[in-house]
């Protein structure tokens, strides 16, 4: 639903940031099976609001169909995604098996109902990467920025389970003149003819 709110005529551009980050999450390192499940989920909750249009005129009865049909591409993306999840570097491999489903998408059924990420960029800060690649480019962009912020938010959730993350030392309670030396000038660091002033910190 998040990716489907990013779309126009809203100019909430920028959750589709989230939407993708949440997938990310979800798949990586999942079983082929759950994947499939999973992906299926996302594709269903992206296009079922997204190509309502189609049944305007005949019904609900395409308009479901359709969408259950396209979901199985994005099923099978997720599937792709969860394989790629447990590689170096994966949020660019993810990217680009979106990109390839989206492209499969955009071709099939009766020459395709793609519903591209480019769609949603009119508003956005990556509009102008289409005119260095083009469309492919852009919505490359769009999810792998979205892969990279799960990226990262699971490498800092790690680091601070695991004690991984460098933390800065806690500054010493003693105030008096002799700890701050100490401190600062450990035993055999200063020689006997340095002056007794505490040395500057270096940057």
């Amino acid at each position: 639903m998040l990716l489907y709110v990013s779309f126009p005529p809203r100019t909430l551009w920028w959750l589709a940031l989230p939407a993708f980050a949440v997938f990310g999450w979800v798949l990586r390192g999942r079983s082929w099976k759950a994947a499939l499940g999973l992906g299926y989920l996302f594709g269903l909750g992206f296009l079922l609001p997204l190509l309502v249009w189609t049944g305007v005129e005949v019904g609900p009865g395409p308009w479901l169909a359709l969408a259950a049909i396209e979901a199985v591409f994005v099923a099978l993306v997720g599937v792709g995604i969860a394989a790629v999840s447990r590689l170096p570097g994966w949020p660019v491999w993810a990217a680009a098996v979106w990109i390839a489903g989206e492209a499969a998408r955009a071709r099939a059924p009766f020459e395709g109902f793609p519903g591209q990420d480019r769609l949603r960029q009119a508003d956005g800060v990556f509009l102008p990467l289409a005119a260095v690649g083009g469309t492919p480019v852009l919505g490359f962009a769009v999810v792998l920025c979205g892969f990279g912020l799960c990226d990262v938010v699971r490498l800092v959730a790690e680091g601070r389970r695991t004690g991984a993350v460098r933390r800065e030392p806690r500054p010493s309670r003693c105030s008096a003149w002799p700890c701050r030396w100490w401190a600062l000038s450990p035993p055999g660091r200063w020689s006997a003819t340095r002056p007794r002033t505490a040395p500057r910190p270096s940057p």
